[in-house]
């Protein structure tokens, strides 16, 4: 019997572990080639370096203008992400716990816009902020990222909060506890998971974005760690190891942030998907 159940798990185990490797190989590659001189990457793209360097870092870090660059985009990520929080919790809680007119039609609404593409609001974005001259303003980005968050961070709440026990509020209530109260003293301790994992979803794909990072944060003073890394890529040649050692750099601190958090992030997305 233990052998049967044995043989029916090998399947499952080697598409776990395709997905894996197809997940490690690219990081492989990515600090590989960060610790190669750019004359050995030219000689051998796929090998192991014959010399490990930190050349690469020290040129991103005292020649780049690399600490800028990350500034900008912690600043970016930490106010989009925390204004995306407190709005997202207010709104959810209103749709999990109130009855009101044009309820459903409203949340339905707020979710199809996770379907939409950010690109092809571009152009419209683009035409309104020059309009109310907020082009390479850092909060003409942070709206857009709060936009473009705050959908699936409805959702995600939303589902959570309708987990908790309606007997819950109802003892709040009989214990004089107004709704206000009720939110903040004991609904949101008991969403730590939920808003964690909202918050660290938010803020991955905030620091990872290139496309409006581009277009609207066009200064050289404002832009963000990964249009600054893009921006090195030449049209005619790029020094590939000093743009993977900035990509080395640029993905610790969403690597820290996901191992501070891991714990509540994974409980999150579990208990969010029961009622989801």
């Amino acid at each position: 019997m233990y052998l049967r159940k044995v043989i029916a798990d090998i399947p499952r185990y080697l598409f776990l572990l395709l997905v894996t490797i197809a997940i490690l190989v690219p990081i492989y590659y990515m600090v590989m080639t960060s610790v190669k001189s750019h004359d050995e990457y030219l000689e051998n793209k796929l090998n192991p370096p014959k010399r490990v360097t930190l050349e690469n870092f020290r040129g991103i870090f005292f020649e780049q203008r690399f600490l800028r660059l990350m500034y900008n985009s912690l600043r970016v990520t930490l106010i989009s992400g925390i204004i995306c929080v407190c709005v997202s919790t207010l709104a959810a809680f209103a749709f999990a716990h109130y009855d009101f007119m044009f309820k459903q039609l409203l949340y339905v609404s707020i979710l199809s816009l996770m379907s939409v593409p950010p690109i092809v609001m571009v152009i419209p974005l683009f035409i309104q902020f020059v309009h109310f001259k907020i082009i390479g303003n850092p909060a003409g980005a942070i709206i857009i990222y709060v936009g473009l968050t705050i959908p699936f961070s409805i959702y995600l709440l939303t589902s959570f909060f309708k987990t908790t026990p309606l007997e819950l509020k109802e003892a709040a209530r009989i214990d004089g506890c107004s709704d206000l109260r009720y939110f903040l003293r004991i609904l949101l301790p008991l969403s730590k998971p939920a808003i964690a994992t909202c918050f660290i979803v938010n803020a991955v794909w905030v620091w990872n974005e290139l496309l409006i990072a581009l277009i609207f944060l066009q200064k050289e003073e404002l832009r963000t760690l990964m249009a600054g890394i893009m921006l090195k890529i030449g049209k005619f040649q790029v020094n590939v190891p000093l743009v993977t050692s900035g990509l080395v750099v640029a993905s610790v601190p969403m690597i820290i942030l996901f191992l501070v958090f891991q714990k509540w992030f994974v409980r999150g997305l579990v208990e969010g998907a029961i009622k989801g």
